[in-house]
């Protein structure tokens, strides 16, 4: 089942995550569990 996003590596060592706005799972929480550590940038 497709839920939407995408992501992609940038320049090596950047990558570029699109969550869609009704993303069913706690972004904050997953990236906790998977210990992420990356920089929100908004329009």
């Amino acid at each position: 089942m497709k839920r939407g996003g995408f992501w992609q590596v940038d320049f090596g060592g950047i990558a570029t995550v699109n969550i869609p706005k009704d993303f069913e799972f706690n972004v904050d929480q997953v990236m906790k569990e998977l210990d992420l550590n990356l920089t929100e940038i908004t329009d």
